[in-house]
């Protein structure tokens, strides 16, 4: 089983009362992911660089908002006391977390500006897991993460039927090692079913020449392949 959470890392500077917030994709064999937001200027493994960057009082000197995505490890490794919660489990979310990752570098190609109190790595994070048809995180009701999606702005049956609403360009030339890593080897296995364009569903083995599929392009729009 494999799942995808959303992580609550403790700021530091603080006293740890607001949390930086990241998703955390934990794959069968153990192998961990991990997306973080962050200002662009500056922002470094720690969440504390983004306030102590950010230009306290005025939230200003610290970029557009911009995302990282890794393969966890030593260095990069999670606490064990660090809050999570999950939003998403199942036998296999590859493609679940690949769309994150596209969705991320779409809001980082936005080049917003990065804000500490109103968008941030917070906000990064919600409105991939909001536009990924997630439930609206409980957690952020304990724990003071400014800068997070409202609750009544998630409506997980609308976003789950929508292509990715925003789609990194630079996905695939800036993050090659991350498709790779998940990708890697990878095959449909007989009776994995697929998504036909008349709203069907049907077994890999049981594609015929001439049969329309939904596929994406790389802008995450739907579009029937035959």
């Amino acid at each position: 089983m494999e799942k995808i959470e959303i992580g609550y890392h403790p700021i530091g500077v603080s006293a740890n009362y607001t949390h930086h917030k990241f998703i955390l994709y934990t794959q069968a064999d153990g192998t961990t992911f991990q997306i973080h937001g962050g200002g662009t200027q500056g922002y470094g493994i720690s969440p504390l660089d983004e306030l102590v960057s950010s230009g306290i009082p005025t939230f200003e000197g610290f970029g557009s908002l911009g995302m990282r995505v890794f393969e966890t490890t030593s260095r990069t490794q999670i606490s064990s006391d660090v809050q999570r919660e999950t939003v998403f489990e199942g036998e296999d979310l590859k493609v679940v977390f690949y769309k994150m990752v596209g969705m991320a570098q779409g809001i980082a190609e936005e080049n917003t500006t990065y804000n500490a109190a109103t968008n941030n790595s917070n906000t990064l994070v919600d409105r991939i897991v909001q536009w990924s048809g997630g439930e609206a995180p409980k957690l952020d009701g304990e724990l003071m993460s400014p800068g997070s999606v409202s609750d009544d702005e998630y409506n997980p049956d609308f976003y789950s039927k929508l292509p990715p609403p925003l789609w990194g360009d630079e996905l695939y030339s800036k993050h090659s090692d991350i498709t790779h890593a998940l990708f890697r080897g990878y095959c449909f296995l007989p009776g994995t079913p697929i998504d036909m364009w008349d709203g069907s569903q049907k077994p890999i083995e049981d594609i015929c020449i001439g049969d329309q599929v939904v596929s994406y392009d790389k802008k995450g729009n739907w579009f029937p392949v035959m």
